[in-house]
């Protein structure tokens, strides 16, 4: 397990509870989408629901939503007793997503 000052999403900044409105679950998914996109954790990378809500200082059940969240936008993968996973990067999602922004900055 990782100490305090490791984790990814306390790398920058306080915890995203504090003083920021809203509901839980949507401020696990921005820690934890902010730790991904940022590779504070990494492609293949595996974490636990129970370790990200003890570092975000709140419950599993939104820590849970957001992971949902997370894997239905394609940045992790939850396998049952197995554990849950950053998403590696594929070389042809890679090329495709650089086709379709060339394409959209050529049309405009």
């Amino acid at each position: 397990m990782l100490s305090p000052t490791e984790h990814p999403w306390h790398a920058h900044g306080p915890s995203p509870r504090a003083g920021r409105p809203g509901p839980v679950g949507a401020q696990a998914y921005a820690a934890l989408r902010r730790a991904i996109v940022t590779l504070r954790l990494r492609p293949g990378q595996s974490f636990s629901e129970q370790e990200v809500a003890q570092q975000l200082g709140m419950s599993r059940t939104p820590v849970r939503e957001a992971l949902i969240r997370l894997a239905e936008a394609g940045l992790v993968e939850v396998l049952p007793q197995r554990g849950t996973f950053v998403r590696k990067i594929s070389a042809k999602a890679v090329s495709d997503a650089r086709f379709v922004r060339e394409a959209i900055e050529l049309a405009v």
